[in-house]
């Protein structure tokens, strides 16, 4: 999953497919991983590696990514 940094993102009305360009805000940091609200009934996890080299992200950044998956309602 590719993920930046963004602003200004809306909510989703409904849930994500593999491949789709999603956005939501970061909710909570854990060890390697990132959470991420979509908006949705889905959550997103983001694997810290995957973010561009050198970003950093912090609770209450936007995020913008690609789905890879999607399962039991949780994106990855």
């Amino acid at each position: 999953m590719l993920a930046e940094v963004e602003g200004g993102m809306t909510p989703r009305s409904r849930e994500p497919r593999v491949g789709e360009e999603v956005t939501g805000t970061v909710v909570a940091l854990g060890d390697g991983v990132i959470f991420v609200d979509l908006g949705t009934k889905a959550e997103a996890v983001l694997e810290r590696s995957e973010l561009d080299e050198g970003a950093s992200v912090a609770v209450g950044d936007r995020l913008r990514a690609h789905v890879a998956s999607v399962h039991d309602g949780q994106v990855v």
